[in-house]
C-alpha cells in the first residue's frame, strides 16, 4: 500500500527526470510492488517510439555509448576514451562527438570498440547502415551482430567519409529486434605508444514498415 505521501505520480516525475542521468531510481519502499511495477512499465513505455513512428539510433563517436571491449595498456576496458584531435586529425564541429582513443600515446597492435544499441521490436523497415569515419592508423574491419561489413577504403585520419564509409547492405537482415552490436578493429601500426584514434559520425534512421527506411545520417549534414 502506499504511505508517506509518496504516489505514482511523484515516482514517475522522479523517473523523468532522472533520465538523462546515471539513472539512479528513486526511493519507492513506500509503495507497493505492484505500483513500482507500473512507473517502470510507464517509464519503458516513453523510452520507445510509438507503432508508425520514424526513430533514430545515435552512432556518433562521444556522442553514443561506445565501450574498449578489453585493455590495452593503462587504458582499461569498459567505457571507450575520449580524446581531443591530434592537429593533424578530422576536427568534428562543436557538438558532434569525438574521437575515441588517445591524441598522443597509445599502446600499438589492434583495439576493438563496440556499441551496443537497442531497435525496438515494433514493424521496422530494415534500415541500411551508411556511417562515414576517420582513423589513425587504419580500421581494419567492422561487423554487426556478427556478420562482417563493407568498410570501403581506409585512408587516414583527414578527412571524414568519402571512401572511409562502414556499409550493410539492402535485404543483408543482419539486424535485428532488441540488442544489436556494432564493433570495429583499429590497427594501431608502431613499435611503441603513437597517436591512435578512431571517429564517426552518424543516426541509424528506423522507419515503419511501408515507409521507405532511411540511411545513416552522416552529423556533417545536421546544421
Amino acid at each position: 500500500s502506499v504511505s508517506s505521501g509518496l504516489s505514482e505520480e511523484s515516482v514517475s516525475r522522479a523517473f523523468q527526470l532522472h533520465a538523462r542521468s546515471s539513472f539512479s531510481a528513486p526511493p519507492a519502499s513506500s509503495l507497493s510492488e505492484a505500483a513500482v511495477d507500473r512507473v517502470f512499465q510507464r517509464f519503458a513505455a516513453a523510452a520507445q517510439p510509438a507503432p508508425g513512428q520514424t526513430a533514430a539510433v545515435e552512432l556518433t563517436t562521444g556522442v553514443a555509448s561506445w565501450t574498449l571491449a578489453s585493455s590495452h595498456g593503462r587504458f582499461k576496458a569498459g567505457t571507450a576514451p575520449t580524446t581531443p584531435a591530434h592537429a593533424a586529425w578530422y576536427k568534428p564541429r562543436s557538438g558532434q562527438g569525438s574521437w575515441l582513443g588517445h591524441s598522443t600515446h597509445w599502446p600499438p597492435g589492434d583495439v576493438v570498440f563496440e556499441l551496443q544499441f537497442d531497435i525496438p521490436a515494433h514493424d521496422f523497415a530494415e534500415p541500411t547502415l551508411e556511417l562515414p569515419y576517420a582513423v589513425d592508423n587504419s580500421l581494419k574491419g567492422a561487423t554487426l551482430n556478427g556478420s562482417p561489413l563493407n568498410i570501403g577504403t581506409s585512408k587516414g585520419f583527414k578527412a571524414l567519409g568519402g571512401d572511409m564509409v562502414i556499409r550493410t547492405l539492402p535485404g543483408q537482415g543482419l539486424f535485428k529486434p532488441g540488442t544489436n552490436l556494432l564493433r570495429v578493429v583499429v590497427s594501431n601500426a608502431g613499435a611503441r605508444e603513437n597517436p591512435m584514434g578512431f571517429y564517426c559520425a552518424g543516426r541509424l534512421t528506423l522507419s515503419p514498415k511501408g515507409a521507405v527506411a532511411g540511411p545513416v545520417m552522416s552529423t556533417r549534414d545536421v546544421r
